[in-house]
């Protein structure tokens, strides 16, 4: 037979469960190699969640750890913008003492050339040149870093839509397997013997032992309590 995988439902107010002498918890437990009865109980039980392939939460890890190198490696960027930057402020400090050195000697040419040579703005404003070299230099590089982090948070939100869609879709599966053992336990408690002691309790309730028998399957009190409250309701209504 497959492979299997059961946890405790996450729904339910319970954290650990035993069921055919293995203790589940709401983490998923692999189980090989079990029998068809096995299998029919645990999926019976109505705090179980059975499943074969819950391959939802492998795929999120997977993703999670493919992204975070991109990332990491990316990082390393910022090593050229510093560079380029130092670059950048090397080739201000020039400027200036070249515009220095023109200003006290009156070399009209020299400083035409260092207008030619692209550093007319630090000869004119030394202080643009200041803000506007780290700006250059940054934008550069600006879509980089910034990029694989835009990635690596589109990977992670989209595996988180697709866990919870699989969260929901495990909900209503279980949910409907709860309605399902719900109504067989009404049907079960209708075909009771009202005039039969061992089949009522002295405070009026059915006997679990009574529609387990007619049900098929082991009723707890809870679920007992809950389809005998639906019936008497019913029964008023009507």
């Amino acid at each position: 037979m497959p492979k299997v995988y059961v946890r405790v439902n996450p729904r339910s107010q319970i954290s650990k469960r035993h069921r055919c002498a293995i203790e589940f918890t709401q983490t998923w437990k692999e189980l090989e190699d079990i029998d068809a009865a096995t299998r029919a109980a645990l999926e019976e039980d109505p705090y179980l969640e059975v499943s074969e392939t819950p391959t939802v939460l492998v795929e999120v890890a997977a993703a999670v750890q493919t992204a975070a190198p991109e990332a990491s490696g990316n990082s390393i960027q910022p090593t050229e913008s510093t560079a380029q930057q130092d670059s950048a402020d090397a080739a201000q400090g020039d400027s200036e003492q070249v515009g220095t050195a023109s200003a006290a000697d009156g070399q009209a040419t020299e400083i035409n050339d260092v207008k030619d040579s692209g550093l007319n703005g630090v000869i004119n404003d030394p202080s643009d040149s200041t803000s506007d070299a780290p700006e250059a230099t940054s934008g550069t590089d600006a879509g980089k870093i910034p990029g694989s982090q835009q990635e690596t948070q589109a990977i992670q939100d989209e595996a988180g839509a697709e866990l919870s869609a699989a969260k929901t879709k495990q909900a209503s599966v279980a949910e409907a397997h709860v309605d399902t053992r719900l109504e067989t336990i009404k049907v079960a408690i209708a075909q009771l013997d009202p005039n039969n002691a061992e089949h009522w309790l002295s405070d009026g309730k059915p006997v679990i032992d009574a529609v387990s028998a007619l049900a098929g399957f082991k009723v707890l009190a809870a679920e007992r309590d809950q389809a005998w409250n639906q019936v008497k309701t019913q029964a008023v209504a009507g």
